[in-house]
């Protein structure tokens, strides 16, 4: 799987047998995924681009540059996690929308004592999971660039085994051609 992610731009690629399909892809304005079934790339209604643009809002960290982004950072004290003393901090950010109507937008965070984030819970507020709390696990943090970047994560519903994810590779500010995000035109009139 290849992820790549700018300020404004996003893709997922992945590659099975010998074939590539991308998903989440938005070129700033246009976002599309390719149907598995149909093989066809399909574009996303308006609210999935609006909650994208508010998601690429938060890049590269949500923490950075926090108060400008109009989000609100708050400490919830201290709590023990996996036998260490954590810091749990209340991110709250821009809403969502969901069935056109704003949704709140917050994730919990676990600090460990190097103020480097381990856990973030966060709700689902749409879909058949509404209401569980989702967990995501970082470790493994590599420096790259001058940055510590989590190599190896696990996402999945809290008090449930996840899913492991694993990095190989990070490279910061790669040259990507603008062609990987653009809606193949053979699609545009099927999803018109």
């Amino acid at each position: 799987i290849e992820m790549v992610q700018f300020k404004d731009k996003m893709y997922t690629k992945i590659s099975i047998q010998g074939q590539e399909i991308k998903q989440q892809v938005f070129d700033g304005e246009t976002l599309w995924s390719t149907n598995f079934m149909s093989m066809k790339a399909e574009k996303s209604d308006q609210e999935d681009v609006d909650n994208v643009k508010n998601e690429l809002a938060e890049f590269p960290d949500p923490f950075l540059n926090y108060k400008d982004k109009g989000f609100k950072a708050e400490l919830m004290g201290t709590e023990s996690l996996d036998g260490s003393d954590v810091f749990k901090i209340k991110l709250t950010k821009q809403p969502m929308i969901v069935d056109g109507e704003e949704v709140p937008n917050v994730s919990i965070y676990y600090f460990d004592e190097n103020f480097v984030p381990i856990m973030v819970h966060e709700e689902v507020m749409s879909g058949p999971g509404k209401g569980m709390i989702m967990e995501s696990r970082m470790s493994d943090y590599q420096e790259v660039e001058g940055l510590y970047i989590p190599f190896s994560m696990t996402q999945g519903v809290k008090d449930q085994p996840g899913q492991p994810i694993n990095i190989t590779s990070v490279e910061l500010n790669p040259s990507i051609a603008e062609s990987e995000f653009k809606f193949p035109e053979s699609n545009d009139e099927d999803n018109n």
